[in-house]
């Protein structure tokens, strides 16, 4: 079996990319590697953080970000199909 992201039990198809609708096919598709968790995007938080004027005195917590915040801020990594991380583990048939 070739490893690679389609047949990883870690991948998940974004299924508006898939063209004959077999994830596993050799056709172009791509997906997010669900291996570890999400990451933060640093400008993506960063759009969430207001801004204070230079020079003025703030509390920290108000600059802090909700938990809304900090999940639309985090993406997990988008893979094509035949990518392969070096970390592969065979997707159960039933489950692909």
């Amino acid at each position: 079996m070739t490893e690679q992201c389609n047949r990883c039990r870690f991948w998940q198809v974004d299924k508006a990319t898939l063209a004959a609708g077999d994830p596993c096919g050799e056709d172009i598709a791509f997906g997010r590697c669900r291996r570890n968790a999400p990451v933060v995007i640093g400008a993506l938080a960063a759009l969430g953080v207001p801004r204070t004027p230079w020079g003025r005195d703030t509390d920290m917590e108000s600059e802090s970000l909700s938990s809304m915040q900090v999940h639309l801020a985090t993406r997990q990594p988008v893979t094509e199909n035949v990518d392969w991380c070096g970390e592969f583990r065979e997707a159960c048939r039933e489950n692909v």
